[in-house]
Protein backbone atom coordinates (compact mmCIF):
# COMPACT_ATOMS: atom_id res chain seq x y z
CA UNK A 1 0.00 0.00 0.00
CA UNK A 2 1.76 3.48 -0.91
CA UNK A 3 2.67 5.71 1.97
CA UNK A 4 0.45 9.03 1.86
CA UNK A 5 1.28 11.86 3.24
CA UNK A 6 -0.30 13.09 6.34
CA UNK A 7 -0.08 17.02 7.03
CA UNK A 8 -1.78 19.06 9.72
CA UNK A 9 -4.82 20.15 9.02
CA UNK A 10 -4.03 23.72 9.88
CA UNK A 11 -1.39 23.82 7.71
CA UNK A 12 -3.67 21.76 5.28
CA UNK A 13 -5.86 24.74 5.46
CA UNK A 14 -3.61 27.49 4.33
CA UNK A 15 -1.56 25.46 1.77
CA UNK A 16 -4.95 24.71 -0.28
CA UNK A 17 -5.79 28.71 0.18
CA UNK A 18 -2.55 29.48 -1.18
CA UNK A 19 -3.41 27.29 -3.82
CA UNK A 20 -6.58 28.24 -4.69
CA UNK A 21 -5.86 32.28 -4.36
CA UNK A 22 -2.26 31.61 -6.60
CA UNK A 23 -0.83 33.24 -3.73
CA UNK A 24 1.90 30.54 -3.18
CA UNK A 25 2.15 28.45 -6.60
CA UNK A 26 4.76 27.60 -9.17
CA UNK A 27 3.59 27.49 -12.74
CA UNK A 28 4.73 24.39 -14.32
CA UNK A 29 3.35 23.16 -17.98
CA UNK A 30 2.23 19.29 -18.37
CA UNK A 31 5.47 17.77 -18.84
CA UNK A 32 5.99 14.63 -20.33
CA UNK A 33 8.26 12.08 -19.42
CA UNK A 34 9.13 10.79 -23.07
CA UNK A 35 9.67 13.48 -24.24
CA UNK A 36 13.02 13.78 -23.77
CA UNK A 37 13.49 17.62 -23.64
CA UNK A 38 15.45 18.56 -21.09
CA UNK A 39 19.51 18.17 -22.15
CA UNK A 40 20.40 15.91 -18.89
CA UNK A 41 17.96 13.18 -17.69
CA UNK A 42 20.07 10.52 -14.89
CA UNK A 43 18.39 8.37 -12.59
CA UNK A 44 20.47 8.28 -8.72
CA UNK A 45 20.25 8.06 -5.72
CA UNK A 46 19.97 10.70 -3.20
CA UNK A 47 22.87 10.79 -0.83
CA UNK A 48 22.04 14.50 1.17
CA UNK A 49 19.55 17.90 0.82
CA UNK A 50 19.86 20.94 2.25
CA UNK A 51 17.31 23.85 2.16
CA UNK A 52 13.79 23.82 1.67
CA UNK A 53 11.22 26.17 -0.40
CA UNK A 54 11.87 28.66 2.22
CA UNK A 55 15.83 28.30 2.02
CA UNK A 56 18.29 28.12 -0.70
CA UNK A 57 20.34 25.10 -0.26
CA UNK A 58 21.55 22.25 -2.43
CA UNK A 59 21.41 18.25 -3.53
CA UNK A 60 23.65 15.72 -3.45
CA UNK A 61 23.41 12.61 -6.25
CA UNK A 62 25.10 9.24 -6.83
CA UNK A 63 24.64 8.89 -10.55
CA UNK A 64 23.55 5.54 -11.42
CA UNK A 65 23.49 5.79 -15.48
CA UNK A 66 22.81 8.48 -17.63
CA UNK A 67 19.81 7.92 -19.96
CA UNK A 68 20.73 11.49 -22.45
CA UNK A 69 23.19 13.75 -21.91
CA UNK A 70 27.07 13.69 -21.11
CA UNK A 71 28.84 11.40 -18.60
CA UNK A 72 29.60 13.05 -15.22
CA UNK A 73 31.23 12.08 -11.92
CA UNK A 74 29.61 9.45 -9.42
CA UNK A 75 28.67 11.95 -7.29
CA UNK A 76 26.97 15.23 -8.80
CA UNK A 77 25.46 18.84 -6.49
CA UNK A 78 22.17 19.96 -7.98
CA UNK A 79 20.35 23.06 -7.57
CA UNK A 80 16.99 22.11 -6.59
CA UNK A 81 15.42 25.49 -6.16
CA UNK A 82 15.60 25.43 -2.91
CA UNK A 83 14.56 29.18 -1.36
CA UNK A 84 11.48 29.63 -4.06
CA UNK A 85 8.26 27.97 -4.70
CA UNK A 86 9.64 26.00 -7.75
CA UNK A 87 11.68 24.01 -4.91
CA UNK A 88 11.40 19.66 -5.51
CA UNK A 89 11.91 17.83 -2.33
CA UNK A 90 14.46 15.03 -3.21
CA UNK A 91 14.54 12.57 -0.06
CA UNK A 92 17.50 11.07 1.17
CA UNK A 93 18.38 7.58 0.35
CA UNK A 94 15.45 7.52 -2.34
CA UNK A 95 16.04 6.65 -5.98
CA UNK A 96 14.98 9.03 -9.01
CA UNK A 97 14.94 10.12 -12.32
CA UNK A 98 15.76 13.37 -12.79
CA UNK A 99 15.27 15.86 -15.13
CA UNK A 100 17.98 17.99 -15.18
CA UNK A 101 18.99 21.32 -17.31
CA UNK A 102 22.89 22.72 -17.01
CA UNK A 103 23.99 27.08 -16.64
CA UNK A 104 24.92 27.63 -20.43
CA UNK A 105 27.86 29.34 -18.74
CA UNK A 106 28.76 26.82 -16.58
CA UNK A 107 28.06 23.12 -17.51
CA UNK A 108 29.06 21.49 -14.05
CA UNK A 109 26.24 23.70 -12.63
CA UNK A 110 22.99 21.44 -12.69
CA UNK A 111 19.68 22.61 -12.25
CA UNK A 112 15.67 20.75 -11.38
CA UNK A 113 12.29 21.60 -9.89
CA UNK A 114 9.36 20.23 -9.14
CA UNK A 115 8.29 21.52 -12.98
CA UNK A 116 10.66 19.40 -14.01
CA UNK A 117 8.98 16.47 -14.26
CA UNK A 118 11.05 14.13 -11.62
CA UNK A 119 9.96 10.69 -10.33
CA UNK A 120 11.33 7.90 -8.10
CA UNK A 121 11.89 5.02 -9.43
CA UNK A 122 10.01 2.77 -6.42
CA UNK A 123 6.42 2.32 -7.37
CA UNK A 124 7.26 3.81 -11.33
CA UNK A 125 9.81 0.90 -12.53
CA UNK A 126 7.32 0.04 -15.47
CA UNK A 127 7.30 4.28 -16.41
CA UNK A 128 11.62 4.11 -15.93
CA UNK A 129 11.23 1.06 -18.61
CA UNK A 130 9.39 2.85 -21.13
CA UNK A 131 11.61 5.80 -20.77
CA UNK A 132 14.81 3.59 -20.99
CA UNK A 133 13.45 2.41 -24.32
CA UNK A 134 12.65 5.65 -25.37
CA UNK A 135 16.21 7.03 -24.90
CA UNK A 136 17.55 3.72 -26.41
CA UNK A 137 15.68 3.88 -30.01
CA UNK A 138 13.65 1.33 -28.58
CA UNK A 139 10.06 -0.46 -29.39
CA UNK A 140 7.40 2.02 -28.73
CA UNK A 141 5.71 1.64 -24.60
CA UNK A 142 2.75 2.69 -23.07
CA UNK A 143 2.84 2.90 -19.35
CA UNK A 144 1.74 4.81 -16.81
CA UNK A 145 -0.45 4.59 -13.50
CA UNK A 146 -4.14 4.59 -12.24
CA UNK A 147 -4.48 6.28 -9.04
CA UNK A 148 -7.66 7.15 -6.86
CA UNK A 149 -8.09 10.84 -5.34
CA UNK A 150 -10.25 13.20 -4.00
CA UNK A 151 -9.16 16.34 -5.91
CA UNK A 152 -6.71 17.26 -3.30
CA UNK A 153 -3.86 15.86 -1.51
CA UNK A 154 -4.47 12.04 -0.96
CA UNK A 155 -4.00 9.71 -3.65
CA UNK A 156 -3.72 5.97 -3.66
CA UNK A 157 -2.41 3.22 -6.47
CA UNK A 158 -5.71 1.67 -7.95
CA UNK A 159 -4.91 -2.24 -8.05
CA UNK A 160 -6.92 -4.40 -10.35
CA UNK A 161 -8.39 -1.75 -12.82
CA UNK A 162 -8.86 -2.41 -16.43
CA UNK A 163 -7.47 -0.96 -19.08
CA UNK A 164 -6.91 -1.42 -22.81
CA UNK A 165 -6.07 0.35 -25.92
CA UNK A 166 -7.99 -0.20 -29.41
CA UNK A 167 -7.57 0.46 -32.83
CA UNK A 168 -8.81 -0.60 -35.98
CA UNK A 169 -6.71 -3.62 -35.67
CA UNK A 170 -7.52 -5.11 -32.39
CA UNK A 171 -7.74 -4.26 -28.83
CA UNK A 172 -5.45 -4.90 -25.92
CA UNK A 173 -6.22 -5.20 -22.50
CA UNK A 174 -4.46 -5.23 -19.48
CA UNK A 175 -4.95 -4.97 -15.45
CA UNK A 176 -3.50 -2.17 -13.09
CA UNK A 177 -1.09 -3.92 -10.69
CA UNK A 178 -0.75 -3.26 -6.45
CA UNK A 179 0.97 -0.07 -7.05
CA UNK A 180 -1.91 0.97 -9.98
CA UNK A 181 0.96 0.49 -12.85
CA UNK A 182 0.06 -1.02 -16.53
CA UNK A 183 2.71 -1.40 -19.64
CA UNK A 184 1.59 -2.62 -22.92
CA UNK A 185 4.76 -3.01 -24.76
CA UNK A 186 3.41 -4.04 -28.13
CA UNK A 187 2.20 -1.98 -29.41
CA UNK A 188 2.24 -1.25 -33.68
CA UNK A 189 2.23 2.27 -35.11
CA UNK A 190 -1.08 3.96 -35.07
CA UNK A 191 -3.69 5.57 -32.91
CA UNK A 192 -5.61 4.18 -30.41
CA UNK A 193 -8.35 4.55 -27.65
CA UNK A 194 -8.18 4.24 -24.60
CA UNK A 195 -10.56 3.18 -21.82
CA UNK A 196 -9.70 2.44 -18.06
CA UNK A 197 -12.73 1.31 -15.30
CA UNK A 198 -13.22 -0.33 -11.97
CA UNK A 199 -16.04 -1.38 -10.20
CA UNK A 200 -16.79 1.28 -7.28
CA UNK A 201 -14.99 3.71 -9.17
CA UNK A 202 -15.90 6.55 -11.01
CA UNK A 203 -13.60 8.86 -13.94
CA UNK A 204 -12.82 11.62 -12.09
CA UNK A 205 -13.60 14.97 -13.94
CA UNK A 206 -11.22 16.65 -16.07
CA UNK A 207 -11.40 19.90 -18.48
CA UNK A 208 -13.27 18.28 -21.40
CA UNK A 209 -10.40 19.03 -23.87
CA UNK A 210 -8.04 17.58 -21.90
CA UNK A 211 -9.88 14.54 -21.23
CA UNK A 212 -10.25 13.94 -24.63
CA UNK A 213 -6.34 14.44 -25.22
CA UNK A 214 -6.27 11.83 -22.28
CA UNK A 215 -7.71 8.59 -24.08
CA UNK A 216 -6.47 9.08 -27.22
CA UNK A 217 -3.27 7.45 -27.96
CA UNK A 218 -0.57 7.67 -30.89
CA UNK A 219 1.76 5.06 -31.05
CA UNK A 220 4.96 5.65 -32.80
CA UNK A 221 7.60 3.13 -34.08
CA UNK A 222 9.66 4.59 -31.13
CA UNK A 223 9.77 6.19 -28.24
CA UNK A 224 7.11 5.72 -25.17
CA UNK A 225 3.99 7.84 -24.06
CA UNK A 226 3.29 8.01 -20.09
CA UNK A 227 -0.09 8.67 -18.64
CA UNK A 228 -1.79 9.29 -14.86
CA UNK A 229 -5.32 8.52 -14.96
CA UNK A 230 -7.07 9.31 -11.98
CA UNK A 231 -10.49 8.09 -10.60
CA UNK A 232 -12.99 8.24 -7.52
CA UNK A 233 -14.33 6.41 -4.79
CA UNK A 234 -17.80 5.74 -5.65
CA UNK A 235 -19.33 6.88 -2.19
CA UNK A 236 -23.06 7.61 -2.07
CA UNK A 237 -25.35 9.98 0.27
CA UNK A 238 -28.64 9.84 -0.93
CA UNK A 239 -31.90 10.64 1.00
CA UNK A 240 -35.24 13.19 0.97
CA UNK A 241 -35.47 17.07 1.54
CA UNK A 242 -38.79 17.97 2.20
CA UNK A 243 -40.17 21.15 3.59
CA UNK A 244 -41.30 22.02 6.51
CA UNK A 245 -44.81 21.54 5.64
CA UNK A 246 -43.24 17.87 5.07
CA UNK A 247 -44.13 18.20 1.66
CA UNK A 248 -41.99 16.68 -0.94
CA UNK A 249 -38.64 19.80 -2.32
CA UNK A 250 -38.59 19.66 -5.44
CA UNK A 251 -35.91 20.95 -7.63
CA UNK A 252 -33.79 22.12 -5.22
CA UNK A 253 -30.23 21.61 -5.33
CA UNK A 254 -28.30 20.11 -2.90
CA UNK A 255 -24.59 20.49 -1.89
CA UNK A 256 -21.65 18.60 -0.31
CA UNK A 257 -19.07 20.54 0.86
CA UNK A 258 -15.73 18.77 1.86
CA UNK A 259 -15.04 19.53 5.92
CA UNK A 260 -11.19 19.11 6.16
CA UNK A 261 -11.93 19.85 10.40
CA UNK A 262 -10.56 22.45 12.73
CA UNK A 263 -13.89 24.49 11.71
CA UNK A 264 -12.89 24.78 8.36
CA UNK A 265 -14.75 23.60 5.41
CA UNK A 266 -14.38 24.42 1.31
CA UNK A 267 -16.25 26.79 -0.04
CA UNK A 268 -16.58 24.85 -2.96
CA UNK A 269 -18.71 22.23 -2.95
CA UNK A 270 -17.81 18.36 -3.97
CA UNK A 271 -20.43 17.59 -5.29
CA UNK A 272 -24.06 18.63 -6.19
CA UNK A 273 -27.62 16.78 -6.96
CA UNK A 274 -31.57 17.83 -7.37
CA UNK A 275 -34.13 16.59 -5.86
CA UNK A 276 -36.61 14.69 -7.91
CA UNK A 277 -40.37 15.17 -7.80
CA UNK A 278 -40.33 12.65 -4.66
CA UNK A 279 -37.55 15.12 -2.95
CA UNK A 280 -35.11 12.45 -3.36
CA UNK A 281 -31.51 13.20 -4.01
CA UNK A 282 -28.18 11.49 -4.52
CA UNK A 283 -24.84 12.65 -4.20
CA UNK A 284 -22.09 11.10 -6.52
CA UNK A 285 -19.36 10.12 -6.37
CA UNK A 286 -17.54 11.24 -2.85
CA UNK A 287 -14.36 10.11 -1.95
CA UNK A 288 -13.93 8.86 1.73
CA UNK A 289 -13.78 11.73 4.03
CA UNK A 290 -16.24 14.19 6.27
CA UNK A 291 -18.77 16.57 4.56
CA UNK A 292 -20.98 18.90 5.24
CA UNK A 293 -24.47 18.69 3.72
CA UNK A 294 -26.91 21.69 2.51
CA UNK A 295 -30.05 22.88 0.37
CA UNK A 296 -28.77 25.98 -1.88
CA UNK A 297 -31.15 28.83 -1.34
CA UNK A 298 -32.06 30.62 -5.27
CA UNK A 299 -29.50 33.01 -5.57
CA UNK A 300 -27.84 32.27 -2.56
CA UNK A 301 -24.27 33.86 -1.80
CA UNK A 302 -21.24 30.72 -1.18
CA UNK A 303 -22.34 30.10 2.31
CA UNK A 304 -19.41 31.22 5.24
CA UNK A 305 -17.74 29.28 7.69
CA UNK A 306 -20.43 30.03 10.25
CA UNK A 307 -23.32 28.79 8.07
CA UNK A 308 -21.30 25.25 7.42
CA UNK A 309 -20.81 25.12 10.97
CA UNK A 310 -24.80 24.79 11.29
CA UNK A 311 -24.70 22.56 8.31
CA UNK A 312 -25.70 18.57 9.21
CA UNK A 313 -22.40 16.80 8.69
CA UNK A 314 -21.32 12.75 7.91
CA UNK A 315 -18.98 10.61 7.65
CA UNK A 316 -17.99 8.26 4.22
CA UNK A 317 -16.05 5.66 4.41
CA UNK A 318 -14.30 4.36 1.24
CA UNK A 319 -16.97 3.51 -1.49
CA UNK A 320 -19.82 4.04 1.66
CA UNK A 321 -23.25 4.12 0.94
CA UNK A 322 -25.01 6.37 3.13
CA UNK A 323 -28.94 6.65 2.77
CA UNK A 324 -31.67 8.30 4.85
CA UNK A 325 -29.41 11.27 4.66
CA UNK A 326 -33.05 13.35 4.74
CA UNK A 327 -32.90 17.22 5.12
CA UNK A 328 -35.65 19.88 5.95
CA UNK A 329 -36.10 23.46 3.68
CA UNK A 330 -36.83 25.78 6.51
CA UNK A 331 -39.66 28.97 6.56
CA UNK A 332 -37.28 30.89 4.84
CA UNK A 333 -36.51 28.69 2.03
CA UNK A 334 -33.51 26.22 1.15
CA UNK A 335 -29.92 26.75 2.86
Amino acid sequence: MRKVMRIRTPLLIVLIALAMHGAWACSCSDRQPCALQSPVIVVGRILKTTGNEFIPGAVRLKVESVLKGPQMADEVEIDSGAGSSCYEQLDPGNQYVLYLSMNPENASHLRTSKCAGNFPVIGSENILAALKSAASSGPFRFAGKILATDGLLWKEPVSGASISVESANGKFERKTDDQGRFEFSQLTPGRYSVSFSHEGYVQSKAEPSKAARALDLIAAEHGCEVRFFEMTPDGKLSGKVSLANGEPAKGVEVQAFKDLGSGYVLPVPAVIGTTDAAGAYTLRPLPPGDYVVRVKSDGEKPPSQTDMQHSPRFHLEKQQERSRVDLVVPMGGPR
